[in-house]
């Protein structure tokens, strides 16, 4: 496996990457409350770009293949994961987990304190895999105006809220192990 930067040429890929890994939530609707049409709406390439320019846009490769990809924002002193997405046959081989500690690194790197994301609680392949991965809850009176707006915006795309969370690993330091 390989994770490199994503550029330019990659974005078109990384939205049918990210409409094929959405699939796998179409087993589990009693958890994400989400439409089969909700699943095809993906990152948009003014987005990606976005996230390339603020955070960071990164491709993980198996056999010289596109298996995933994560894209981050910069937030002040924080660093968010906005989409994670790893192909289900690529699935259980590391890729989620390097794609994560990329960023970990990445944050690390900025001198950042926190890395954050918003994902499913009930959905083992979201927060729990997080949790292993160090990640803890965050609470409604802990957010930011960030994650404030961040809501709002999922609000709008239909998301149910109450089966989402926030969740963070802070107190990054440089040269600290990862986890």
């Amino acid at each position: 496996m390989m994770i490199r930067k994503a550029t330019e040429v990659d974005f078109n890929l990384l939205s049918e990457l990210e409409r094929q890994a959405a699939r796998r939530f179409l087993s589990v609707p009693e958890a994400t409350g989400m439409t089969a049409e909700q699943l095809e709406d993906t990152l948009s390439r003014e987005e990606l770009e976005r996230a390339h320019s603020e955070g960071g846009v990164w491709i993980a490769e198996w056999a010289e293949q596109p298996a995933g990809f994560i894209a981050t924002h910069r937030y002040q002193d924080s660093l968010y994961i906005r989409e994670v997405d790893v192909l289900q046959s690529y699935g259980r081989r590391g890729i989620g987990t390097a794609l994560i500690r990329q960023s970990i690194s990445q944050a690390r790197a900025l001198g950042l304190s926190l890395v954050f994301l918003r994902t499913f609680r009930e959905v083992e392949w979201n927060a729990p895999f997080y949790e292993k991965l160090g990640f803890a809850p965050i609470t409604e009176c802990d957010w930011t105006a960030a994650m404030e707006r961040i809501v709002e915006v999922e609000d709008e795309w239909g998301l149910v809220r109450d089966r989402r969370q926030f969740m963070k690993l802070a107190g990054l330091a440089r040269g600290a192990p990862v986890t």
